[in-house]
């Protein structure tokens, strides 16, 4: 396992409100370590980074199947994390593209070295994903992976009815949490206790 190292965190910073209650993120670094925190109020509202930018994202991609979606928003990352999607978060999304590619390439190289199959067998889908804000972050992020090597690389934006990703997956959520039927939008029942019901639904952003 990697070695991690937990930076302070400042008590007193005049952003954190002492009486409210707040989900913490680690960001990490290209090498996997601990390099800040990112915070978000659970009674809602704009997250509150600590420390350096980096990645939030699990300790482990490989533990994840198939697809990696990265966005620029924690709250999206979280949210497929939940669902049992490998999520990244770019806490400092036009900065923080050379620390993405790195860890990507570490996590390929990790794998390709225990299984002892060629590095461009490991590689898994990367997608970006943006928002229905005229901003092409995700367009110019995913060019820069295929031009570092990531030979999966592609991007995507919800249907034009949803702002965000966030958005669109909550609606799917609140449909499918309605209906009996457990194959609507092709999820499917899991036994695993590590996994979520829409595991396979990470398969239907990259159509």
């Amino acid at each position: 396992a990697a070695t991690t190292s937990v930076p302070p965190i400042r008590v007193h910073d005049p952003r954190i409100d002492e009486s409210a209650a707040y989900y913490t993120f680690p960001v990490r670094d290209s090498n996997n370590l601990i390099i800040g925190s990112h915070l978000i109020p659970m009674s809602g509202g704009d997250g509150i980074a600590l420390g350096k930018h980096g990645l939030v994202c699990p300790e482990q991609l490989s533990r994840y199947p198939d697809v990696i979606v990265v966005t620029r928003n924690v709250h999206e990352a979280a949210l497929f994390l939940t669902f049992g999607i490998c999520a990244i978060a770019l806490t400092d999304p036009e900065g923080g593209i050379p620390e993405l590619i790195g860890r990507l390439k570490q996590s390929f190289d990790d794998e390709s070295k225990a299984s002892r199959c060629p590095g461009e067998c490991m590689q898994h889908r990367v997608i970006v994903v943006g928002a229905n804000d005229n901003c092409d972050w995700n367009v110019r992020a995913s060019r820069l992976l295929s031009a570092a090597g990531m030979l999966y690389a592609g991007w995507i934006c919800p249907p034009t009815d949803f702002l965000n990703v966030c958005d669109w997956l909550l609606a799917k959520v609140n449909s499918l949490t309605l209906s009996e039927d457990t194959k609507l939008f092709d999820a499917e029942e899991s036994e695993g206790e590590s996994e979520s019901i829409l595991v396979t639904f990470g398969n239907a952003i990259t159509c």
